[in-house]
């Protein structure tokens, strides 16, 4: 009907509008630039200065990544085209526009007309999937290769064709190869065909899922690897019920909210979600067990192995399962007696979602000083370039720059890797990492492959300063002379706080504050700049 397509592309022109603002506000955060270290332009760069091939440095990359690899083939690729830097969120804006599209037709097959309507809405304006869709990471890719695996797995329930099983098997693979989490929805897939009582589509299931696991097969070492990576050395602490809630409270209303609003989206929600819930098993009970569960056993079998075995538990790699909430809560709006009731209740939805985005885009977030905990290590974005721009109309030949931990050192390697060979005295040779042995945590130690070089420092060196010199293609070698002894007129010292204090003190780790501390007994400080908590220190001798 014309009435209903105009309301579906008016929600859908919402969606792009809404994922659009905004795009390039903000500068590559940390885990961003980790992405753009994969793109062709930076690859390239580091084999060039390191003399070695472009897949050489991409596979020890990969090796060093807890991420499924397809994403960053797809970055490799594309940006030979889109560019580096903020381009890259565009790859994130048409996976999650794309996600909108295929999330109405999951939901049209699973929902009614009027229901698949509300959940469209609630997809278009969710602060969670907009928060991904402007951020140059795998998490939008992540949502769209699994829906289109799920829309994928029910086309082919239905129709029963050869070709669509074949689609199950190959989107199967790109789901697992973009997200290791798809394994929970892959193995609750066989489950809808119990439920349904469909006979005929376990050979065909069966089949598909041997060329999924073919096409996946080729990866296992590089998985092994990773996974050796994350047992070892990971950065996330073990999940609590208080982070098991959070999971939730993101799901709908991301990252942005403030208490009021959190308690209040978890009463709607809650009471939606329920209430539809409870009425499509009514109607349907192999439906709503097989949403229920979708929504609930994955969050539940991660959070347990990630309590009793090495913790995995990260919230936006869960976007994945967050469609399946909003599916229940559209189902719920649609289930009220009376049409002013379902009015109501969408209106409450929208305007909550609404508020967290004005937050969104003012880049406010829930404050608390466990935050980062809660959100499993998101944070406020920033705009650091101006910082850089400082340091680059200022460095002078002779110069050195330093990081004092390893947020600093990422942006400090991008922007030098960004410049070598453009002629600019900034180069790597005047690139280090000042750092005490003690003061580092094992994460830090092996996300900068420096492990085997710190396990062999003395016991009665651990807690002296320790000079690293970075290579192009990433790698640390240490400087065994002291710092009062190196040949350098000034250094600048960089640090970076995960909050966003604009030019307010922030609060830095241990080792960028026992750095500054011993650089300001041994030199003389000469200006102090901070912006959106990073700091730049020019010492003199």
């Amino acid at each position: 009907m014309p009435g209903v397509k105009s309301s579906l592309l008016v929600v859908f022109f919402v969606a792009v509008v809404l994922r659009i603002y905004g795009l390039f506000a903000y500068d590559l955060w940390f885990d961003e630039i980790g992405t753009k270290l994969f793109s062709y332009q930076s690859i390239h760069r580091m084999a060039e200065l390191s003399h070695v091939a472009p897949q050489t440095i991409f596979q020890a990359r990969l090796t060093n990544d807890s991420h499924s690899f397809l994403y960053y083939h797809v970055v490799y690729f594309f940006s030979q085209f889109l560019g580096e830097g903020k381009a890259l969120r565009l790859l994130s804006l048409v996976f999650s526009v794309l996600t909108v599209g295929v999330f109405y037709r999951v939901a049209r097959i699973l929902l009614t007309p009027r229901a698949s309507f509300y959940a469209l809405i609630i997809l278009a304006l969710n602060p969670f999937h907009i928060w991904y869709a402007q951020e140059a990471r795998v998490y939008a890719m992540a949502g769209f290769v699994s829906l289109l695996m799920v829309y994928a797995f029910l086309t082919a329930v239905r129709d029963n064709r050869w070709w669509q099983w074949l689609a199950v098997g190959v989107s199967g693979a790109a789901a697992m190869m973009t997200s290791y989490f798809n394994i929970f929805i892959l193995a609750l897939l066989p489950v809808y065909l119990k439920l349904r009582g469909e006979e005929r589509s376990w050979r065909p299931w069966l089949i598909a899922m041997a060329v999924t696991a073919a096409l996946c097969a080729p990866a296992v070492p590089l998985v092994t690897a990773q996974w050796q990576f994350v047992q070892g050395n990971f950065w996330l602490p073990e999940p609590t019920p208080l982070t098991a809630l959070f999971t939730v409270l993101v799901f709908i209303l991301g990252y942005s909210g403030f208490i009021i609003q959190y308690a209040a989206g978890l009463v709607v929600f809650g009471v939606l979600a329920g209430w539809g819930t409870y009425h499509m098993a009514k109607a349907d009970p192999g439906r709503a067990l097989f949403l229920g569960l979708l929504v609930i056993l994955p969050p539940a079998v991660i959070y347990v192995i990630s309590h009793h075995s090495t913790p995995v538990y990260i919230h936006r790699q869960m976007l994945i399962f967050s469609p399946y909430l909003y599916f229940l809560a559209a189902r719920g709006i649609e289930a009220l007696p009376e049409e002013r009731d379902r009015r109501v209740a969408l209106g409450c939805v929208v305007l909550l979602m609404l508020s967290c985005l004005v937050n969104y885009y003012r880049n406010a977030m829930f404050d608390h000083k466990s935050r980062a905990k809660y959100f499993t290590g998101v944070v406020p974005k920033k705009n650091y370039q101006q910082t850089f721009r400082q340091l680059e109309q200022n460095f002078r030949e002779g110069d050195i720059v330093a990081a004092t931990e390893t947020q600093a050192f990422v942006m400090l390697f991008a922007h030098v890797l960004d410049v070598s060979g453009s002629g600019a005295p900034l180069q790597f040779g005047a690139f280090k990492y000042y750092l005490f042995p003690s003061m580092m945590q094992r994460f830090d130690n092996r996300f900068l492959r420096i492990q085997d070089i710190m396990a062999q420092i003395p016991e009665s060196e651990i807690n002296r300063l320790q000079t690293f010199v970075p290579a192009p293609n990433g790698a640390l070698v240490i400087d065994d002379d002291p710092v009062q002894e190196q040949p350098f007129n000034r250094v600048w010292l960089m640090s970076a706080s995960w909050d966003n204090k604009g030019d307010q003190e922030a609060i830095l780790n241990i080792n960028a504050l026992q750095v500054r501390s011993l650089f300001d007994r041994l030199f003389h400080k000469k200006s102090t700049q901070i912006n959106d908590g990073i700091y730049l220190e020019l010492y003199e001798k």
